[in-house]
Order: structure tokens, then sequence, then C-alpha cells
């Protein structure tokens, strides 16, 4: 879905009383709000003023499908609030809008050397988002977190920096990559491990060709230096999400939502040298005929032997 984002002003008071009291907000304080909540903080500069930037998400139909507060712009660290429609939830308008607001403001307010954000230690999926977004997470506080029953939860802050522009790897990095584009740009820190050369469909559709060889690497030892803006992702399988640029097409990584620890890097992303051999063909039951297997590493028709080669962030068995 190609979402369209825009500020949030003044003129769109009845748009804002529309829309939020439509929705469930579970992992809030307040689970519903009414048209009442929303004309009293308008007031209150809460959508809007000197130290507010709110922003829409509109599907391509002009539809809202979430709404980010960015406020607290006298701090040092301004904090986040993301809100997705009821409808919408899942399939990655808050990734695409938090990743779009980002940049956006790194790019509008050249003052701005941090955003942050919390939420319930219990919101795996906003926690996602923030990961997703290159926010890294810096604090958990127990017991700071009000709930609807008045009881307390814990939180986890997390926080994104502003983007560095530098020649070389930082300190560290042991590889570096990007898109076709060149938009997004990323490095990696550790050792790259083992990989195969995958020859299922899904991997040559996401690919365009006969396979795709990809290496897990810990997610925080990815990190994201630009183009948070056009990552977009596709649930290519349940449970599977395929990252990519929006811009150029380039796959990035991939991940499996059931351990969102592990990102499958695309190797063909790299920019810098990597030898390593592959250890096996796997998939070989799906491979394309029109590209025939002449090496003699091990093949698979499905996955491989853990003991040969764990698959970690995948779905091996």
């Amino acid at each position: 879905m190609q979402l369209r984002f825009d500020s949030v002003t003044p003129a769109d008071l009845d748009a804002l009383v529309a829309w939020l009291p439509r929705q469930h907000w579970p992992f809030n304080l307040i689970e519903r709000v009414d048209a009442a909540w929303v004309r009293q903080r308008a007031e209150t500069d809460y959508f809007w003023g000197p130290e507010v930037r709110s922003f829409w998400a509109f599907d391509p139909a002009g539809v809202p499908l979430g709404l980010l507060r960015a406020f607290e712009f006298g701090d040092i660290t301004p904090l986040i609030d993301l809100r997705v429609a009821d409808a919408a939830r899942g399939h990655g308008v808050g990734s695409a809008l938090l990743a779009w607001v980002t940049a956006h403001l790194f790019e509008s307010e050249p003052q701005l050397a941090r955003l942050g954000g919390y939420t319930r230690h219990d919101n795996s999926a906003m926690r996602r988002v923030f990961q997703k977004c290159g926010y890294a997470e810096e604090a958990y506080h127990r017991r700071a977190w009000r709930t609807p029953d008045g009881s307390l939860a814990d939180s986890v802050g997390y926080a994104a920096l502003r983007p560095e522009r530098i020649a070389e790897p930082r300190q560290g990095a042991r590889h570096r990559g990007s898109c076709l584009c060149g938009n997004v740009r990323y490095e990696l820190f550790g050792e790259l491990g083992d990989f195969a050369y995958c020859h299922c469909r899904s991997c040559q559709k996401a690919s365009g060709s006969a396979y795709a060889a990809n290496v897990p690497v810990a997610r925080k030892d990815f990190a994201l230096l630009s183009g948070a803006n056009t990552l977009r992702e596709f649930e290519s399988s349940a449970g599977k999400r395929r990252v990519f640029c929006a811009r150029c097409g380039s796959p990035l990584y991939a991940y499996v939502t059931a351990t969102p620890d592990v990102l499958r890097v695309r190797l063909g992303s790299l920019d810098t040298p990597f030898t390593h051999a592959p250890t096996a063909h796997i998939w070989t039951s799906e491979a394309a005929h029109w590209s025939p297997i002449a090496d003699s590493i091990p093949q698979f028709s499905e996955w491989p032997p853990r003991e040969l080669l764990a698959q970690a962030g995948s779905k091996q068995p």
C-alpha cells in the first residue's frame, strides 16, 4: 500500500474529532476517547503548537490510517505518540509513519539530535515498530505505566539519534550495505556466519533470480544509517516479513515475527567484501529449471539438517 503523509493543522480538528473516537487504544490509559476529549486537547496545544508536531498517514483514497504526535520539542529528547487505526494494524502503517516522520523531523529540525518514545512492556507490536525504524532500546522502567484498571505495568524506552553522514564504517563495524538507489544504508557489527542458497519460489520472486543468499544477523548488530523513510515490508507468508526499499525495490532483509531479534540480511546488498562460500543449496525441490546447479555443494530438497546448517531467523523446523 502506498501511503501519503501530511502535517496535522488546526483545520484538521473536525477530522480528528471524527477519527480518534472511532478507534480503540488497548495499551493506553484511556482506551477510548470521545469528541469532547479531542476538542479539549486541541485547545491546549496537544496536537499542534510551539512544542508539538503532528502528522497523518493516509491511504491512496485519502482515508486516515494513522496519527503521530511528536511533542516536548523544548526538551533534549522530543517524544513520539503513535496511533494506528484498528483496521490498519498489522499492515506496516505504524512502521511507515514513524520512519517517515523520523526522517522528516531530522531533516526539517536542524537542532534536533534525538527522538524518543515509550511503550508498555507487553506492547510487542509497538516495540517492533521502534526497532524496525532504527530506535534503540535505552531504558526499562518497572511499574511506570498506568493501566485502565489502576495497576502499574513496566515500560520500555526507545530513542533514535540524528543520522551521522560518514564516509567510513564506525569503529567495530564489520560490514556496510545499501539498496540500489543508495537511500537506505546500514552497518553490521560482528562476524557473519554460514549461509545457504535458497531456491524456494518465495525467494525467487523476492530476488527476481534463481535463488537468494541470506545470512542471519542479530538485530542489535544491525544499524540503519539512512533511508528509514523508504523502508517498507511485506508479509510473504504467515509470520515472514520481507523488508525492502520502496524507492528502488531492493530487498534488504527479512525476519520471522516469532524470532524478531534475528534478521536475515540479503548478501547482495553488501558493499563490503564477503568471501565465505555457501554451505548448502536448500529447497531445490522448487529450483528453477533454467538455472541448473552445477557445483558440488550439498543439496537438500527442503530444509537442511540443523547439524549441518542452522538457519537462524528462518522457519526451519
